[in-house]
């Protein structure tokens, strides 16, 4: 167990990023999310540095896939900033945390 009580799932998520990558290729959306969902454990685990480079390898293929103004780029840039913030990288955070509220209300359905 690792601090807070959280498993170390980390080789079975890494064999898994390692599976999606072979069968989609580095690229693809598919990665991104399971790059996303291997930082937020690193993340949880207080690993930061070891989250750091998947948040930003996951918003780089999200953003080159996807577009720079799609709502999954907007989800990778939250995630992201919650990183910045355990950080103390405010200024960093704040502007992530702005561009991700521009996508977010660019999709936004209007109240009828």
């Amino acid at each position: 167990m690792s601090r807070a009580g959280i498993p170390r799932l980390n080789p079975v998520f890494t064999v898994a990023l390692q599976i999606v990558e072979k069968a989609f290729g580095n690229e693809d959306p598919k990665v991104a999310i399971a790059l996303n969902n291997l930082a937020f454990l690193y993340d949880a685990q207080g690993r930061y540095a070891e989250a750091e480079p998947m948040f930003k390898r996951a918003q780089t293929i999200v953003e080159t896939v996807l577009g720079p103004g799609h709502p999954s780029l907007a989800t990778s840039l939250e995630n992201f900033t919650a990183l910045m913030r355990k950080t103390g990288r405010k200024a960093e955070a704040i502007e992530m945390e702005a561009r991700a509220r521009a996508i977010r209300a660019k999709h936004a359905i209007p109240n009828l």
